[in-house]
């Protein structure tokens, strides 16, 4: 299950910084407005789908590559169709070449995709790293007082310049329905 949540995780967080980039509604288990529903497993049936597939495969050439074998000796003589009870039964532990190998070549896949996955979710730098921490997410989600419904609306990412904080010079970065700037690398923000 850690392959899983490294994926989920991964996804995640490229929803979280695609949100610096463009403008978009919030994903809910209840949508209003705007919103969008959350995703049946965390992610994309695109992702999903496949890593379903693959792990169920996965566990069932396991369960092929080593098993428990019992074998009875039992003899049919003449014409009788009721076995013979040979006296032995054997109980050991089995395993099969052909798919414990297309197991490991199967793990070797899926731990490659993990490796190019690790490139293609790349952290694009424009939003603080969250994951599901809901200190940083709660943080991000104080827009100024005057604007209202802002999590029925299309959302972005950024610097809202009319927000003061305590009367400060410092910006203030959130969601925001309305104009926000980008952040820039050295300032410090509220």
């Amino acid at each position: 299950m850690a392959y899983n949540d490294l994926f989920t995780r991964m996804y995640l967080s490229k929803e979280w910084m695609s949100y610096a980039r463009e403008r978009k509604p919030l994903r809910t288990s209840k949508s209003r407005g705007l919103q969008r529903s959350t995703y049946f497993l965390s992610i994309p049936a695109k992702f999903s789908i496949p890593f379903l597939t693959s792990m169920t495969l996965l566990h069932w050439l396991a369960s092929q590559s080593i098993f428990v074998a019992l074998v009875s000796g039992r003899d049919f003589i003449g014409n009788n169709d009721t076995p013979l009870d040979m006296g032995y039964v054997i109980k050991n532990l089995a395993w099969s070449p052909f798919a414990l190998l297309l197991c490991l070549i199967l793990t070797a896949i899926l731990l490659s995709v993990l490796w190019i996955a690790g490139f293609v979710f790349r952290y694009a730098g424009r939003m603080p790293l969250a994951r599901s921490c809901s200190l940083v997410v709660s943080a991000a989600c104080h827009p100024p007082l005057d604007e209202t419904n802002v999590a029925e609306q299309l959302l972005m990412y950024g610097v809202v310049d009319d927000f003061a904080v305590n009367d400060s010079e410092q910006q203030h970065v959130n969601f925001s329905s309305r104009l926000v700037l980008p952040l820039v690398d050295g300032v410090r923000y509220g």
